[in-house]
C-alpha cells in the first residue's frame, strides 16, 4: 500500500468512447436488424483496445 501516496484511484461508471460505426453496430444489433456478426465482433475488439491503449498512455494500470 505505500505506493497509494503517488497513485489517483478513480472509480469507472458509464460506457467507454466508441466509434460512431460501433454505436450504429450495437444500434443495428439491439433492433434485430441485418448485422455482419464477424464484422460486428471486429469492431468490438478494435474498439476495445484502443481503450485500453488511452488508458495505459494516460497511467491507468489497473483497469475495471
Amino acid at each position: 500500500m505505500a505506493n497509494l501516496e503517488k497513485r489517483i484511484l478513480v472509480p469507472h461508471a458509464g460506457s467507454l468512447p466508441r466509434p460512431r460505426s460501433l454505436d450504429e453496430m450495437h444500434g443495428r444489433s439491439s433492433r434485430d436488424e441485418p448485422l455482419d456478426e464477424a464484422e460486428f465482433k471486429d469492431a468490438i475488439e478494435r474498439a476495445t483496445a484502443a481503450v485500453i491503449k488511452a488508458q495505459l498512455d494516460a497511467g491507468i494500470d489497473i483497469g475495471k
